[in-house]
């Protein structure tokens, strides 16, 4: 098959072939008994309380209600301890956590699939095939590294709100690197968009 719709099938191949090792050596677990709402609660408070002991997480005092905020365990004195499982996706942070994510992923989507075009219209005798290959595997990794070792380092300072904070910095670097791209003319059109891809997989 010598078409687009080769590199799908040769893509999705490595993905049977972990489906079938899968099927045949991994077996299901067995079902254990549903936790009441009391002992699911004690076992989250039990696995962040080792969490914290493990990491030595010095929260500051503004983060340190930000678990409780985000799972709704909060006091009941304030009148949302029986806030329902429903209402708690509707609380300003959860909003706020969706609307960025939307906005990071359009973003990426587009500019990941609308970057072979546009060279594709406005440089077609230039073969940018291998160079999009290098940048997207590379510089995804080397994002997805990146990220992840910054945001473990900073977590002890600022708490599980070092994850947020290292996507919003990684986007915002990576912003004028991909407006860069479209300054120059291929291959130097590619530092910029390296450098952005790094960034913005933080």
């Amino acid at each position: 098959m010598q078409s687009w719709r080769a590199t799908f099938v040769i893509c999705g191949i490595p993905g049977l072939a972990l489906a079938l090792l899968l099927i045949l050596t991994v077996s299901n677990p067995e079902e254990k008994p549903t936790l009441t709402m009391e002992e699911d609660k004690a076992q989250k408070e039990a696995s962040y309380s080792a969490y914290e002991a493990m990491n030595s997480l010095s929260l500051s005092p503004d983060y340190e209600d930000l678990d409780s905020y985000m799972t709704g365990d909060v006091d009941s004195s304030s009148g949302s301890s029986s806030m329902t499982e429903w209402r708690k996706c509707f609380k300003p942070v959860i909003i706020l956590l969706v609307l960025a994510a939307c906005l990071r992923r359009s973003a990426g989507y587009t500019l990941r699939y609308n970057s072979a075009l546009y060279f594709q219209v406005y440089y077609p005798t230039y073969d940018v095939g291998w160079y999009l290959t290098a940048i997207y595997c590379f510089g995804g990794v080397g994002g997805s590294i990146l990220g992840g070792v910054t945001s473990d380092k900073l977590v002890n300072r600022l708490g599980v709100a070092a994850r947020a904070v290292v996507l919003a910095v990684g986007q915002l670097l990576a912003t004028p690197f991909a407006i860069g791209l479209l300054y120059l003319d291929p291959p130097l059109a590619f530092i910029p968009q390296s450098i952005g891809y790094l960034f913005g997989k933080c």
